[in-house]
């Protein structure tokens, strides 16, 4: 069945759930070892809610290549989102040994320190992120939600302008609901009688 992996891609990408499923499982019985198979059928099985299925795989492929760092923070990010934090975190800190300067990876980290109850740890761990990359926009968006719960204003409309100025448009929904974070917080700093 040549092809079922740009297949499976193309429905995957279509919301065809059932067609990606099927064409996913075709490239792996004959191709047991294809990691990125492995890792997108994880995700989209952790896009329909079967969590476990999701976990299932995504073990598979980091079993395959510890190195894959995609699936590594994959598997953490479904492991963060069952609340298994301390399995989230020991994926990440795997992963930031492979490559101590991912941003992707320390954001992920900063999430787990945050569910953890540690918002000053995950503030550092955005901040590293952030003197990596500075225009890291996950790294802008999660500072700037960190900073609006503690009511730095200031703090939280600088990041979340930044995350503005760097964030792909895919992030098209994301853009719309920091605009509006924006312009309130810019109410704030900046009534209009000082402007």
């Amino acid at each position: 069945m040549p092809g079922s992996f740009g297949l499976a891609v193309k429905y995957h990408a279509a919301g065809n759930f059932e067609q990606a499923v099927v064409q996913y499982l075709a490239v792996l019985e004959r191709e047991p070892f294809n990691l990125q198979a492995r890792n997108n059928l994880g995700m989209l099985y952790r896009d329909r809610g079967a969590r476990d299925e999701a976990i299932r795989q995504l073990q598979l492929a980091v079993k395959g290549d510890p190195q894959y760092l995609t699936a590594r923070q994959n598997l953490a990010v479904v492991y963060l989102e069952a609340g298994r934090l301390v399995e989230a975190r020991v994926e990440l800190n795997a992963a930031l040994r492979v490559d101590p300067r991912n941003g992707d990876t320390l954001v992920n980290l900063a999430l787990v320190d945050k569910a953890s109850g540690g918002s000053e740890v995950a503030k550092e761990t955005l901040l590293k992120a952030l003197a990596l990359d500075g225009k890291h926009a996950l790294a802008h968006y999660n500072l700037a939600l960190i900073y609006e719960e503690e009511r730095e204003v200031a703090r939280a409309h600088h990041h979340y302008s930044r995350f503005l100025a760097y964030a792909e448009p895919g992030y098209a929904t994301e853009l719309v609901n920091v605009q509006a974070k924006v312009d309130a917080l810019g109410a704030k700093l900046f009534p209009a009688g000082e402007r």
